[in-house]
Formats: structure tokens, sequence, C-alpha cells
């Protein structure tokens, strides 16, 4: 994050500076420790000259800092964080006192507020890399779970989804485009790939995501009695990268390896049910900062983040006895519950409830999806008909609900060649 800094002090000059941080912890310990006290001349112009004005642009929050001459109170005041402080001490050295111990009591706080302000960051809210990727690895066998033993061929998914989340009046939308495709054997085993484009809109400011993502499907009921109950392993592993053009989040390449659990229940009736267990552990590390600055004379060091991710769900799911296109529609209601631990959160868990509708796959099998399909126009054409003649087609919508944030939501469309 980047922190611009303007001050127009008695005499009418004005002095700028820009100081930057690869994340929020580090801002709270500059407040915490004072390093803005002795390391820069914004902080000693506004304590020394009797009428100042210090404009602050924290990542698109707007914060002033004012005192007028005669006077020596001390005025801190946001819009976009709903800050409105008055320091009124003795003296002018009294009142920039109060106002250190005010930043240190309630840094926890501005933090989070302006955790808010930038919603698209790389962890640690519902709208993060990570928190959008443990989503994507959880659905990136699908349903399988529920087709033990039947005849597969390769198939490739295409999916589109919309986010939106709200908090602290800032909004974020998340278009993405998660691309993927599994190789399938006949003893039940898989190799899977993921990869999720995904664009950005942070308050107007743009960001890009993309992520590869890989699994092996273990077909562990193959090995294992488990009756009527079928359970698939999945060991997890992906690669990333985030960046923006103007400053809104970390420039970070993200590493993750987990596990995830898939059990699938026929029940009766034509409902079958789901139950997901999912462990990933991410490393984001940042490639650069916003700008160099030097703090006590040295270049500031960007530390590597660590999250773990335990995301647990179930889905029920439901055919109807009702033909659409001579294909089943289905149903499901899902919820999942996910908690981060580690660095630089926001927020320490989130819970998801969500339904979708769709058209089951026809009897009639889509042509086999090679690899070097993807290289022939006529193919991709041949592939996409027969995806919507004969392939699952579902729509669905997902609602998040995490502290701080005052809405957030889904919509999500997507097929199976």
């Amino acid at each position: 994050m980047t922190v611009n800094a303007s001050v127009t002090n008695s005499s009418g000059s004005t002095t700028s500076d820009s100081f930057s941080f690869s994340n929020y912890d580090q801002l709270k310990n500059a407040i915490d420790t004072n390093r803005f006290d002795s390391d820069t001349s914004i902080y000693d112009t506004a304590g020394v000259n009797p009428y100042t004005t210090i404009n602050l642009d924290i990542q698109g929050n707007k914060l002033d800092l004012t005192s007028n001459a005669g006077s020596n109170a001390i005025q801190l005041s946001s819009s976009t964080l709903d800050i409105n402080q008055s320091f009124n001490g003795a003296t002018r050295d009294e009142s920039l006192k109060d106002l250190g111990n005010w930043l240190k009591d309630n840094a926890g706080n501005l933090i989070s507020k302006l955790n808010g302000g930038v919603l698209g960051r790389v962890t640690g809210n519902p709208s993060s890399f990570v928190s959008q990727m443990s989503s994507f690895d959880q659905g990136m066998d699908g349903l399988s779970v529920l087709q033990q033993g039947s005849s597969k061929e390769n198939t490739v998914s295409l999916a589109t989804r919309f986010s939106n989340y709200s908090a602290y009046g800032k909004d974020v939308n998340l278009y993405s485009l998660p691309i993927s495709y599994n190789v399938e054997f006949d003893s039940g085993w898989a190799v899977l790939f993921n990869l999720p484009l995904t664009y950005i809109d942070t308050v107007g400011k743009s960001s890009y995501s993309v992520a590869l993502g890989t699994g092996i499907r273990i077909p562990v009921s193959k090995y294992i009695d488990t009756g009527r109950v079928n359970w698939n392993l999945i060991p997890l592993f992906r690669v990333g990268a985030v960046g923006s053009d103007k400053n809104v989040s970390e420039t970070s390449v993200i590493y993750s390896g987990g596990l995830q659990s898939d059990v699938g229940i026929a029940i009766s009736d034509g409902y079958s049910l789901v139950v997901q267990n999912q462990y990933n552990h991410y490393l984001a590390t940042s490639v650069g900062s916003f700008v160099n600055v030097k703090l006590n004379g040295k270049l500031l060091v960007i530390p590597d983040i660590h999250n773990d991710v335990y995301r647990n769900g179930m889905q029920l799911i439901k055919d109807f006895n009702t033909k659409l296109f001579s294909r089943t529609v289905t149903g499901g209601i899902f919820f999942a519950d996910t908690r981060f631990g580690g660095q630089a959160l926001a927020v320490d868990n989130q819970q998801e409830i969500g339904f979708d509708i769709g058209l089951r796959k026809s009897a009639a099998l889509s042509p086999d999806f090679k690899f070097t399909d993807a290289f022939s126009t006529d193919k991709i054409a041949q592939h996409a008909k027969s995806a919507i003649d004969t392939n699952d087609i579902k729509i669905g919508f997902t609602y998040t609900r995490a502290h701080g944030f005052d809405n957030a939501y889904s919509v999500n469309a997507g097929w199976t060649f």
C-alpha cells in the first residue's frame, strides 16, 4: 500500500512525500513505534509549525490533519473512514502526544477500515486471492465423486463468475473465467487442471490475477470398501500471480499446496449429498514495492505472508422428474464454512450459502476432447455445440457472510464439454 502526504504550513510552503508498506501490519507497526516521528520531515513539520494542513491519501482513503494559528488543538478527519477526532492538549506538544496515543489505541480499527477500503487484496478477506482460489479448488473436480465407476472421457469445463463485495461504503467487482481440464483414466484416477483468469475493479482501479492449479484424483473407494459411499482424495497444488496498474493490491506471486476430501452419497428419490473438506497452505511473496522507500536508512523489506485455509462444506443435489430439452433438470443447495489463519487478515472466517440449477448430462456422450483439439477452430466449434446439446449446464448464486462486509454475493454460469 502507498501513503502519499503533502503538508502546507503557515508560510505557504508545501512539502510532499510518499511511503510504501507491503501490508497493513507494517503500517500498524510504523504507527506503534513512532517511526513517522523520526523518519519523515512531514511529521516534524506538522509538530513545529503553528499552522499546518496535512493531506494523506492511503490507497484512495483521504485523511486530513489540521491545526490553526493561536490554538493548540489538532483535528483529524476522514469522510471515507468515518473519522472526526479533536485533540486539545494544554500545549501543541501535548496535543501531538494525544494524537499519537489515539493512533496507537485505534490502529487495529483503522487497519480494519483500510482493509475494507482495499477489498481486492491478496489475503485476508472474502474478495482476496486466497479466498477465491480456495473456492476454485473446491470446485475443481465438480461432482465426479457421485459418478464413481461410470464411463468417463476427458472433459473441459468453462464457467463465468461475477462477484460483488461491499465494505465500509466501498465496492469491488470481480469478473472470473475459470477454465478446467480433466484427464480421466479407466481406474477412476484423474489429473485435474484449473486456470481462473480474474479481473478486479476496486473503486475504479484495476487489478488482475491468474493462477494455474492442478490436482490428482485418488479414488479411495476403489481400494477401501466404503459401501454406498464414494470417497476421493485430491492433493492440490497451485501457483498464481496478482498485480495492479494503480497500486490497489500487492504485486505478488502465490504458491499453495493442500489436500481435499470429497465424499458422495446417493440417498434416495433422486437426492445425493456431497461433503467436502479442504486444507490449503498459501505463501504470498511480493515481487516489488510500489515505490522505493527507506526507513531508518534501510530499504523497506517486504515480508512473505503465510496463510492456512480450512474450508468445509456440503451440497444437497436433487434430480427432478422434469425434462427440458430432453434432459433432467437438477438443482442443489450448498453451504461452506472457511477459516483463515496466519498473517494480514481482515477477517478470520466466512460462510457461504447458495444454490444452483441446471440440466443433467444426457446419455449421449460428447466427443472426447483431446489436447490438440484446442488448436483447431472446427474442433472447438464441434465440442461447443456438443456441450450445449448433451453436457451439464448450470447457473448459480452464492451469498457470503463475513465480519465488516455489508454485501457479498456471486452469480455464476458454467458448462462442461
